[in-house]
């Protein structure tokens, strides 16, 4: 768990799908971050994830 919250793929991709539509993503570049997220969660672990968040 990720600072008392529950951490779960789907809900990631979530927020990514509501942050594209926010953004005005056309379903194409969806799509394509979908799948590269999808890639990012096979190669990359939680803690690395959060070291990279937090070092942006």
């Amino acid at each position: 768990m990720m600072d008392g919250d529950r951490w779960s793929n789907a809900a990631c991709k979530g927020y990514v799908i509501k942050a594209c539509r926010a953004l005005d993503y056309t379903d194409e570049q969806t799509s394509a971050l979908l799948q590269t997220l999808d890639t990012m969660f096979s190669t990359c672990t939680v803690e690395e994830a959060e070291k990279i968040y937090r070092e942006r």
